[in-house]
């Protein structure tokens, strides 16, 4: 969380927020055990109080917060040369990925129809079950 201050908290959407984490907890294709969040900041309660309402409590149960860094949590051995790892650094294997998304699987991405949802269909029972509205300005009582 280098460079993340408390004043970013204002300018948090509520909206893309609220997608996201469903996204997340809904449509992620992983099977989650848990979630280390690392070298977190002072102020993560004041996050977490405007984010808890929109995260379900199976997931809120995996959360784990913690100030040490990734090294403490999953060994030296599995990380990059950034934390002390053997691994490439992390924005080489970014440029990696991003590259291998372009080329490999730019056809996919470009084709809208697989990236979005089917349409709802509509019941046509559901029409002719709806009582006809009337409005109540001319109701008059005895």
């Amino acid at each position: 969380m280098k460079g993340v201050r408390l004043g970013h908290l204002a300018r948090v959407q509520f909206g893309p927020l609220r997608v996201f984490m469903n996204y997340i907890q809904d449509a992620h294709p992983v099977r989650l055990k848990k979630i280390y969040i690392v070298h977190t900041a002072s102020f993560i309660n004041q996050v977490m109080a405007l984010v808890k309402p929109l995260i379900k409590s199976e997931l809120l149960g995996l959360l784990q917060f913690t100030t040490a860094g990734p090294e403490e949590i999953v060994g030296v051995d599995y990380l990059p040369k950034d934390f002390g790892g053997p691994f490439d650094e992390v924005a080489t294997m970014h440029a990696e990925q991003k590259k291998r998304l372009e080329t490999v699987f730019r056809e996919w991405l470009m084709d809208s129809s697989a990236l979005k949802e089917a349409p709802k269909q509509k019941n046509a029972s559901s029409n002719s079950i709806k009582p006809p509205v009337k409005a109540f300005r001319g109701l008059e009582i005895d």
